[in-house]
């Protein structure tokens, strides 16, 4: 079944088999650099693939609110494509993005405050031995929204949404909204899950309509 970290060489062998005219990849920044990210690229390049490799910034260039920076590479058979970058820094707050506050409020942070409290504590722990480790908050009128990660939903990281009641998690429908995407699943924790090891919808639509257009024009 081999580690996941192999999971590169299985897509290195479909795409020499296949050749599909083009190819995306994406994954954490460092990545890049890593040993798989490395072969990667050069076993594109060596069956004729032409190669582009960025970070991006969706906070600073695509106009999203959250700071989730990834790794992409494109691979064409056709020479020539350049990512366009908008180049739009996010300008709005998390208000479009949050609910309004409301009755629901007090229940939710009900629900969590023994664990915020003892993330609290642990805070503690760590600041008295000169460690950086915390958890973020946001509210309606944050300007970035941190990184959602797969593991949210098990409350031992931000962020989470503060209320008159106390911290709260954000809602299933908060989080589809800060991703760009529904997820057909009422279960919290799988969504959760899906969408923090998903991509930011909205900006890889833009990226696949640039591909899209270079492949039809070219």
């Amino acid at each position: 079944f081999g580690d996941p970290g192999d999971l590169y060489l299985s897509i290195c062998e479909f795409v020499a088999h296949h050749l599909p005219v083009a190819c995306i990849f994406e994954n954490v920044p460092a990545f890049a650099s890593s040993l798989a990210g490395r072969s990667l690229s050069h076993h594109l390049r060596n069956i004729g693939y032409h190669i582009e490799e960025t970070v991006l910034n969706p906070f600073h260039d695509w106009n999203e609110p959250q700071d989730r920076k990834r790794w992409l590479m494109t691979a064409m058979l056709k020479p020539g494509f350049q990512l366009r970058l908008p180049g739009i820094p996010y300008s709005g707050t998390a208000a479009g993005f949050l609910d309004e506050p409301n009755a629901q409020d007090a229940t939710d942070a009900e629900r969590i405050a023994k664990s915020i409290a003892s993330l609290r504590r642990h805070n503690l722990r760590h600041a008295a031995l000169g460690h950086g480790f915390g958890f973020t908050t946001i509210n309606r009128d944050s300007v970035k929204i941190p990184t959602l990660v797969r593991s949210y939903h098990k409350i031992n990281t931000g962020p989470f949404v503060e209320t008159a009641f106390g911290p709260r998690l954000l809602r299933k429908h908060e989080a589809e909204r800060i991703m760009g995407t529904k997820i057909e699943c009422d279960h919290y924790a799988t969504a959760i899950e899906i969408l923090g090891q998903g991509v930011q919808t909205r900006v890889f639509k833009e990226i696949l309509a640039q591909i899209g257009k270079f492949l039809a024009t070219s």
